[in-house]
This record gives structure tokens, C-alpha cells and sequence, in this order.
């Protein structure tokens, strides 16, 4: 029962993104269909063929009636071949309209000339050969309001084939010119600009995926999907910009290539994002489909017709055996590795083969296919590729933060044993000898009193190494002061200590045992030069200018004018330095003032808890 809940609950989860994309992307069909449903739309003509690209040869006995959509060939290939077919439309207008109107063609192929009562208002295309190849660009032909007369009007759209088979003409709209434009611009933005986008951007996805795939040279994911998306941008340019290419079998070509590059591609990228090596299904998959490339390149140059047939077999076989296939792929990623972005990917893929089913099955309808919805699939790609690289990168980061996690525990380990062999070893030692320099009447006051300090240098050395001292400079300062104020009274010297800064977690132990080192030095020289009988010690967290900053001040004879720095405050600045802060000196006959300024992350308002040490 529970593991028929998780399967439950995992096929939830997957099925969530891919209804949510599904319900968007056909909402979005449905939409673009409607608005073309809504339009006045020519769908009964009259046509005959021509010898050549000329409005002249038009003879108004020899019309036959044509519903279109239709393929030029039903007009053409009768009697003797002409690869120029004229549709003729009339209508009736009581009077010139006042607004502007227009002729939206859906679909033609190969390239198309529109003329308004005898008159040339547009030619799209090159219908003088070579013939132009502009399938799939739906226009938007404006017409004159002069050249419109109330009355009957005269439509007489010439479309040109390059090769003998493949013209057609779908079924186009007339009407006013705003009344066209929402259905046109839908088209034109899903069978053109679109695609002029996701061309320029897979051009930056296939560097980012080389350089992704450059650092992560185990696993060939990018690499593949530097690929899939390289052949998707081959199926862009060929779609919107093969158009002054002359040879129509390159063209042909280049589309299959394209195409059967998409699936193959997509085959390899879906079996490395499911953890898997490529399998016998795999390469057998990638092998018929350069077989069906090569015997559709062979078929064209000897029949453009046979070939073009060969083609468009092996491509609706592709989509309806590979897509299913790449799809469960996608499962066993999911199942092997499920996250929220890899459902999503998911999702997108999904989406892109169920529009480009949907394609291949429209393309086999008498109705044909005017909007192609799998070039919304391939711009989809796009965010496919940015989800992924996101996971990526966020998998990545965690790995670092992980390795970090390791890192910072290795050195408080070590540091751990590092501070027990110290106390243990040296801090014993020194502790026993010590001992026995206080018991030995003949030890000098000098040894002891090195062993003292020696000793005591020790301790706030391990006290530095301490995690919970290391951690936080608040507490770092109030050990520093227990175990310096005993030290200092022994040599006559009171401590005033006036140090309140907020908890600092996070400071670092690097950091502490350089603020340590530079106090101890301050220490040191009070006792050793200053001749003192004071020192005051006082601190607080600035806010403005984020950092700690100290002022430490005694009584004694400060520095002689003279005073040549010695090492004790080269040190001290060396080690401010490391801290990237500053320190500055003021000597008076009545002592010295050391200024100290350490930068520091300021703590989150509210969320700090204050540490006051007051003096003595």
C-alpha cells in the first residue's frame, strides 16, 4: 500500500507541470485557431495554370472551379506540367471602403504574386527561376484603395513551384486590414519571429552548453544538449531563412538533416539526463535515422517528387515511434533523480511532442498545416536549457557548500587535537617547569618569569584555537581579559577593561588569534617598556563604519622622540594590516594611545545578543 502511494504521489508530481504547460500551450492553439475561425475566409476559387509569371497569359475562358486548400498539382500536372498555378477571387463592393483592407495568405508554396483588379500589389518571393521557397510565412498584403472600385472587384492570386508536387495554396482571408491583423501576427510571431529568436539565443545555449560540458567532462548531458540544440537552430534557419537559396533538393535536404538530427540528438540528451550509457535501442534508433537521411538524399537526386515522399515517411515514423520513446526516458531521469526543475523539463519536452504530433498529424489531414505549433516546442527548448543549467548550477552550489561544511569541520577537528597535544604537551611542560623554577631557590627571576609568560603566551594561543571562542570576538575579548588581568597585576599594573560589542558568529579563528597576537603585543610592551601603572583597554562596535574599533591607553613615559619603530609595533601593524584595518599611535609624556579599527560583518538588527564587559 505505501509503495503504491509513493508511485502514486511520484507520477503527481511529474503530471502537475506537464497539465499545467499542456493547459498553456493549447489554450494558446485554441486561441490562434479561433481567431482564424472568425475571419471571412475564401475558400471557393477559380484557377487554371500558366507557362510563366505573367497576368497577361490569364485566359477568363479556361477557369475551373477549386476549394482550397489545394496542391498545385490538381491544376497543374494535368495535360502538359506548368509550375504556375492563378487562383481568381471576386467580390463585390457597394462602395470604396473607407478604411484600408488586405489579403491574408495563410500558407503557399513555393512563392506567390497577388494582383487586385490587373494591378501588382505584391510579389512574395522570386517566381522568375529559380523559384523561391517561402512556405510557412504567413503575409499580409495591404490593398491600395485605389485600386478597389465599387462594384465587382478581381483577387488573382499566381503561385510558383520549385518542384513539380509541392505547390499548393491554402484556403486566405480578405476583408479590413484590422480585422486581419490579430490572426496574422499570431502566425507570423509562431511561424517566423520565434524562430528568429530561439536562433539567436540556442547560438549563446550551444557555447554555454560547450562550456558547461568543458568543466564537467564526465558526464556528456551538455554535450548532447549542445547538440539537440544545434540541430533545433539548423530547423529554425532552414524554416525562415533557406529563401534565397537556389537549389530546392539542398533545401529539402537541409530540413531532414535538421530534423532527424532533432530526434537522434534528443535520443542521446534524454538517455545521459536518465544516468544511462547509450544502449542497443539507442544506437539503433541514431543508425535508422542516418540510414533514412542518406536514402532520402539518394531518392531526391533521382526523383525530387520520390524523395520529398520518402522524407515525410521517415519523419512521421520518427514522431510517432521516437517521441514516446524519449518521453519515457525523461521517466527514468525523473525516477532516478525527481526534482521540481527536472519535471519542468519534463513538461517542456513533453509539450514539444505532443505539438509536434500534433503537426505530423495535421500534415496528413486534407486540410494541411498553416501554423507549425512545434516551432512554439523548439523556442520552449530554450527555458528547458536555462532550468536545467539552474539545477545545475544549484546542485553545484550545494556541493561546494557541502565541501565547505567538510572542510570547516576537518580544521575544527584538527584544530581540536592541535589544542589537546598543545595543553597537554607543551602546556604540561612548561607548567612543571615552572613548578619546579618557583621551588628551586637558585633559579633566576628572569627564567621564571619567561616561563611565566611563555606559559601564559600558551594559553591564549589555545584559547584562540577554542571553536567557541574562535567563533565570536565577544567572547574572544573576555577570555583575553581573564587571563591577562592576573598576568598584568603581577608586574603592578591595574587593567581597566571597557570592551561592549554584540555576538560576531562567524568571525573566523584566524582572524581572533591575529586580534589576540596584536593585544598580547600591546600587553607586552606595557609591561616590558612603558614603565606603567594603568592600562585601560576600551572597545565597542562602530555601525557606520562596520567595524570594531579599540583604544587602548596607559601611563606610562610613551616613546621617546627619537623612537626608532622597533619590532613589537611592526608587528602590530603587519597584523592590522591582514585584517585589512588600520591602527594609529599618539605618545605623550603621559603614555601611549594605540587606536585600532578591525572591519567586521555587521550582525542583523534584532537577532544579536549584547556582551558587556565592564571593568574591574
Amino acid at each position: 500500500m505505501a509503495e503504491q502511494q509513493t508511485s502514486a504521489a511520484f507520477l503527481l508530481r511529474i503530471l502537475l507541470p506537464v497539465f499545467a504547460l499542456q493547459a498553456i500551450v493549447w489554450s494558446t492553439v485554441a486561441y490562434v485557431e479561433r481567431l482564424h475561425r472568425q475571419l471571412p475566409v475564401v475558400a471557393e476559387v477559380k484557377g487554371q495554370k500558366l507557362a510563366a509569371f505573367d497576368h497577361r497569359l490569364i485566359d477568363n475562358n479556361v477557369w475551373q472551379k477549386v476549394t482550397l486548400p489545394v496542391k498545385s498539382c490538381a491544376i497543374a500536372c494535368k495535360d502538359e506540367y506548368r509550375p504556375y498555378v492563378a487562383f481568381r477571387h471576386t467580390f463585390t463592393l457597394q462602395q470604396i471602403p473607407t478604411q484600408e483592407w488586405a489579403v491574408y495568405l495563410t500558407n503557399y508554396r513555393s512563392s506567390a504574386a497577388v494582383f487586385v483588379n490587373d494591378v501588382l500589389v505584391a510579389e512574395l518571393g522570386t517566381l522568375n527561376a529559380p523559384i523561391a521557397d517561402r512556405e510557412f510565412h504567413p503575409d499580409l498584403v495591404g490593398i491600395p484603395r485605389s485600386v478597389l472600385v465599387a462594384g465587382e472587384n478581381a483577387i488573382d492570386v499566381i503561385v510558383g513551384e520549385n518542384i513539380r508536387g509541392v505547390g499548393r495554396l491554402h484556403a486566405f482571408h480578405v476583408g479590413p486590414r484590422s480585422q486581419l491583423v490579430p490572426a496574422w501576427l499570431w502566425s507570423d510571431i509562431i511561424n517566423v519571429r520565434s524562430q528568429a529568436w530561439a536562433t539567436a539565443i540556442f547560438a549563446l545555449i550551444i557555447l554555454l552548453s560547450l562550456g558547461v560540458q568543458y568543466h564537467e567532462r564526465n558526464d556528456r548531458t551538455f554535450a548532447w544538449f549542445a547538440a539537440l540544440v544545434f540541430c533545433c537552430a539548423l530547423r529554425c534557419q532552414q524554416s525562415i531563412f533557406a529563401e534565397p537559396i537556389e537549389s530546392p533538393i539542398f533545401k529539402f535536404m537541409w530540413f531532414y538533416v535538421a530534423t532527424f538530427g532533432v530526434f537522434a540528438t534528443a535520443v542521446g540528451f534524454t538517455a545521459s539526463l536518465a544516468g544511462k550509457k547509450l544502449g542497443r535501442i539507442e544506437y539503433a534508433t541514431i543508425l535508422a535515422l542516418l540510414a533514412g537521411t542518406i536514402v532520402t538524399f539518394i531518392v531526391l537526386e533521382l526523383n525530387h517528387r520520390e524523395g520529398i515522399f520518402v522524407g515525410n515517411r521517415v519523419l512521421r515514423a520518427a514522431t510517432i515511434l521516437i517521441i514516446p520513446f524519449v518521453l519515457w526516458r525523461l521517466v527514468q531521469a525523473l525516477r532516478g533523480q525527481w526534482s521540481a526543475s527536472r519535471a519542468w523539463v519534463y513538461a517542456i519536452f513533453a509539450a514539444t511532442a505532443a505539438l509536434s504530433i500534433h503537426d505530423v498529424l495535421r500534415s496528413w489531414s486534407p486540410q494541411l498545416l498553416t501554423v507549425q505549433y512545434s516551432n512554439v516546442g523548439l523556442t520552449l527548448l530554450v527555458f528547458a536549457f536555462c532550468i536545467e543549467l539552474g539545477r545545475r548550477y544549484q546542485g553545484l552550489l550545494g556541493q561546494i557548500a557541502e565541501s565547505e561544511v567538510q572542510r570547516e569541520r576537518k580544521i575544527i577537528d584538527e584544530r581540536q587535537r592541535i589544542m589537546r597535544d598543545v595543553h597537554d604537551g607543551v602546556g604540561g611542560k612548561l607548567a612543571g617547569l615552572l613548578l619546579s623554577a618557583r621551588a628551586d631557590a637558585h633559579a633566576s627571576p628572569e627564567l621564571r618569569q619567561g616561563l611565566q609568560d611563555s606559559l601564559q603566551d600558551l594559553r591564549l594561543i589555545i584559547d584562540s584555537l577554542d571553536e567557541v571562542v574562535a567563533d565570536d570576538p565577544a567572547i574572544a575579548f573576555g577570555m583575553f581579559r581573564d587571563r591577562v588581568t592576573p598576568w598584568l597585576a603581577q608586574h603592578g599594573i591595574e587593567l581597566q577593561w571597557t570592551i561592549d560589542i554584540p555576538s560576531l558568529r562567524g568571525f573566523g579563528s584566524e582572524r581572533t588569534l591575529q586580534v589576540y597576537r596584536i593585544l598580547q603585543e600591546v600587553c607586552n610592551n606595557v609591561v616590558r617598556h612603558a614603565q606603567a601603572t594603568n592600562l585601560e583597554v576600551t572597545g565597542h562596535l562602530n555601525y557606520e563604519t562596520a567595524s570594531i574599533d579599540i583604544l587602548i591607553a596607559d601611563n606610562g613615559v610613551g616613546l621617546a622622540v627619537d623612537y626608532r619603530h622597533g619590532r613589537g609595533l611592526s608587528n602590530i601593524r603587519q597584523r592590522i594590516e591582514s585584517l585589512s584595518g588600520s591602527v594609529q599611535l599618539a605618545s605623550t609624556g603621559a603614555g601611549l594611545r594605540i587606536a585600532l579599527s578591525i572591519p567586521v560583518a555587521l550582525p542583523i538588527a534584532g537577532t544579536a545578543k549584547l556582551f558587556a564587559f565592564a571593568p574591574r
